[in-house]
Parts: C-alpha cells; structure tokens; sequence
C-alpha cells in the first residue's frame, strides 16, 4: 500500500488518506464515503489533477516480491532499468 495524498477530515480531526493497493491499480480512500460507495470527492479531487495530463506507464515494484537479501545496489539497478525502459 502507498499513500497517494491525504486530506483533513471536515467532521473531526482526522485525516483520510487516498491510496494505492498492493496490486498497484487500485486506488482507494480510507473515509466512510468511498467505503459506502465506492466513491468520494478525495478521490475525485486527487484523480482531477490528472485528467488533462497525457497517460503515462506507471511502474509500481512491489516489495513483498523483492528478496530479503537484495540490496541497495540492486534496488537501484531495477529502479535504473525501469527508468531506461519508460524514457526509451
């Protein structure tokens, strides 16, 4: 899970949070509204800012799938090598 963007809560004082899953494509908000309806204006509003930008190829690594004993050296080769692959 990644937190996208978080917003104050109006009603309280906590803060809802927009997220991306583990799977990396879904992305949901932690306030009752999204959970009520699978929808909410967090979500509306973090998803607006990019509506009039062109699609881009996200890539998302997901480290329950990184070995325990990589280390820093290879993460940055993964993260250089998907740099390479989405600027070429």
């Amino acid at each position: 899970m990644q937190i996208l963007n978080t917003y104050k809560s109006k009603s309280g004082n906590g803060v809802h949070e927009v997220r991306m899953a583990n799977d990396c494509e879904t992305i949901y908000c932690t306030c009752w509204g999204w959970k009520k309806n699978r929808t909410c204006w967090h979500l509306e509003d973090y998803l607006s800012h990019f509506k009039h930008q062109p699609k881009r190829e996200v890539t998302c690594i997901r480290f329950d799938e990184l070995n325990e004993n990589d280390n820093s050296d290879r993460l940055q080769l993964i993260i250089e090598q998907e740099i390479k692959r989405l600027t070429s």
